[in-house]
């Protein structure tokens, strides 16, 4: 149950600003023969599925909420909003396992959810503009290493590759004191390491891929490259990045603090960072039950 306390409406620009409802819900006999209560419940839970935008599962902030936590954002009576729950479970228009709320067939009925909605309008909108100009597109899907068989990729590819190695050499001789993230990153290394230099030329594939032409790094760049792998950002976080600003997005930079936020907010990682802790947690427990040594007074 969350700590309603510290609750917090869940960010819309993180769900649906809007959502479907399925005309033949009127003709529904299992809708139709539920109490005004159950039917107006359902529609405040469908809402609050949308603002959620996971999958049908209800949320406040991003915890999974429980019964009496719907009757308090709701500001209705727990007696009421469990019976008329209840109801709706019977009738398979909610789910209640483990006592959290979630909509039935909610993704089903809604598609891909917000974020992956933005996306797609974003990608529509870079290949319009690109075959608006009479370039070539490719889908950013598409894996990259295939063309680089091809000359004119293998030309680019190499160009890519005299700059970084520039950058690379060009620090060699070169070390730079550390003051701000914002000023300059962390270069108190004597080169740049082999996997950042292959990460900054991924990044430039990628920015190839979208916008169609290429970005000559500089510095500053290797900088920022340097920032996001010591972060753990990868190339598909900063494709992401890319896909969602294209409209905006005039160089690499314009996505420096977004990459990260992708980052953290990549479930994968998040499921990552979730392991780690309880895989923690428990060699803290093995490690206090071991120095018990099974002595006990």
């Amino acid at each position: 149950m969350v700590n309603l306390d510290d609750y917090k409406p869940r960010d819309v620009s993180k769900g649906y600003n809007w959502i479907k409802i399925r005309t033949s819900l009127i003709d529904d006999p299992k809708y139709m023969r539920l109490s005004d209560l159950a039917k107006v419940t359902f529609f405040e839970v469908y809402l609050l599925a949308g603002k959620s935008d996971a999958g049908g599962l209800i949320l406040a902030g991003d915890d999974p909420v429980m019964v009496q936590d719907v009757a308090w954002i709701l500001r209705k009576a727990d007696a009421d909003v469990q019976n008329a729950l209840d109801e709706l479970q019977r009738a398979g228009f909610v789910n209640l396992d483990d006592d959290q709320v979630a909509v039935c067939k909610f993704a089903n009925e809604q598609g891909p959810d917000a974020s992956e909605k933005r996306k797609q309008w974003a990608l529509r909108q870079a290949k319009r503009r690109a075959l608006a100009k009479g370039e070539v597109w490719i889908e950013p899907d598409a894996d990259a290493e295939q063309n680089q068989n091809q000359e004119p990729e293998k030309e680019k590819d190499q160009e890519i590759a005299v700059d970084a190695e520039q950058i690379k050499n060009q620090t060699k001789t070169k070390r730079v004191t550390h003051t701000s993230r914002d000023n300059h990153a962390v270069v108190t290394r004597d080169s740049i390491d082999d996997d950042v230099l292959m990460f900054g030329n991924d990044v430039l594939d990628v920015w190839r891929e979208l916008k169609g032409h290429d970005y000559k790094p500089s510095q500053k760049y290797w900088q920022m490259i340097q920032d996001w792998y010591d972060a753990g950002v990868t190339k598909k976080h900063v494709k992401w990045a890319l896909i969602q600003t294209s409209e905006q997005a005039q160089t690499p930079f314009y996505v420096r603090e977004l990459a990260i936020t992708m980052h953290d907010d990549d479930p994968e990682i998040k499921s990552q960072k979730e392991q780690e802790k309880w895989r923690e947690l428990y060699r803290q427990g093995k490690d206090q039950a071991g120095g018990d040594n099974g002595v006990h007074e």
